[in-house]
């Protein structure tokens, strides 16, 4: 009977240098704009969304890579050992390939001055990165195994039918707690509707979709992404975390906890860049929009670590049946008592 599917072991170590190699990725990213700015503390209110220059005039990293380092480096150390990890995987090519995808069509290096070689490196990043993104869904839809046979094995026996150990189905969220993590998620979800019904009023047609598709005057950082993409991006995620948290599947754990834990550290830098923006001290003086924007990421980061934790237990599973159980499925009455 198929009781789930998993990656098989070469899968997983694939997948494991597939993650490093992207972590390594934004690092190098990271410390390139660290030692291009004045300060370090400029490239941490870049992250922000406060203004800060780099000596060059350019950045590179945006706030999303090291949130999406952060992500990589735990999930490679997670694969090797999770009953999930078909989903983590693919919930990081996912996130991966849409994420980087308006880097094809982002034509800003092709129009701003930069210094030598940096247009290259930039393509280079953005081809390798979608490339490794692909593999992640590729390995997530067709390096996989059936699990039912694990159910004899001892790695299997070991994660104690939880669906923890490599040999284990992956384990469902617990039912109450999937249902007030999609209904959470929901909300989330509503209130990025209303900000973007907000700025689809606020700006003009063009504009708008420029923010959303970019436009090679529309400054933010060379691998960064469009923050109306942006935007739209997490929307969707968070519609998918809901739909599958109501449903139970499988795969609401690894994909809800990415998702929350994003939207989470993306709340807590807007409130860092509001506070060190000396929003609190300017309270009576603030503009509505910047009010809104502060109790959204103030209510938001409690709700996206919410759906996190809500989503972190997993439903135990029955023990694998034995053998001698299996000759008698049905027909207990008349197994020996040793067998019962």
């Amino acid at each position: 009977m198929l009781i789930g599917r998993t990656l098989s072991p070469g899968a997983r170590i694939a997948a494991v240098l597939v993650l490093l190699a992207l972590a390594l990725t934004n690092l190098g990213w990271i410390i390139r704009d660290l030692n291009e700015a004045g300060r370090i503390v400029d490239v941490l209110w870049l992250w922000t969304g406060q203004p800060a220059r780099a000596d060059n005039g350019l950045w590179a990293s945006s706030a999303l890579d090291p949130q999406l380092l952060m992500v990589y480096v735990v999930s490679a150390a997670v694969v090797p050992r999770s009953g999930s990890t078909r989903g983590v995987v693919g919930t990081l090519g996912l996130l991966t390939v849409l994420l980087r995808l308006p880097r094809l069509w982002d034509s800003r290096v092709n129009v701003w001055p930069l210094e030598p070689g940096l247009a290259t490196r930039v393509d280079v990043t953005t081809y390798g990165t979608l490339l490794l993104g692909l593999v992640l869904l590729v390995l997530a839809l067709t390096a996989r195994r059936d699990t039912a046979s694990a159910a004899g094995r001892p790695d299997a026996e070991a994660s104690g039918g939880t669906g923890t150990g490599p040999g284990g189905p992956p384990a469902r969220p617990r039912r109450w707690r999937a249902r007030v993590a999609g209904v959470l998620a929901l909300a989330l979800a509503g209130v990025a509707t209303a900000w973007e019904v907000h700025w689809s009023v606020e700006l003009s047609g063009d504009s708008y979709w420029d923010q959303v598709w970019g436009d090679r005057y529309l400054f933010f950082p060379l691998l960064g992404s469009p923050p109306g993409w942006i935007r739209w991006a997490t929307l969707l995620l968070l519609l998918a975390v809901a739909g599958t948290a109501l449903a139970r599947a499988a795969v609401a754990r690894p994909l809800g906890m990415t998702v929350a834990g994003l939207v989470a550290m993306g709340h807590l830098l807007t409130l860092v860049g509001l506070v060190r923006a000396d929003y609190l001290q300017h309270l009576g003086s603030a503009d509505t929009e910047t009010h809104l924007t502060f109790w959204t990421s103030l209510t938001g980061l409690p709700c996206a670590l919410l759906v996190l934790v809500l989503l972190l237990a997993r439903e135990a599973q029955p023990p694998p049946p034995s053998p001698a159980g299996e000759r008698w499925a049905g027909r207990e009455d008349l197994a020996p008592l040793g067998e019962r």
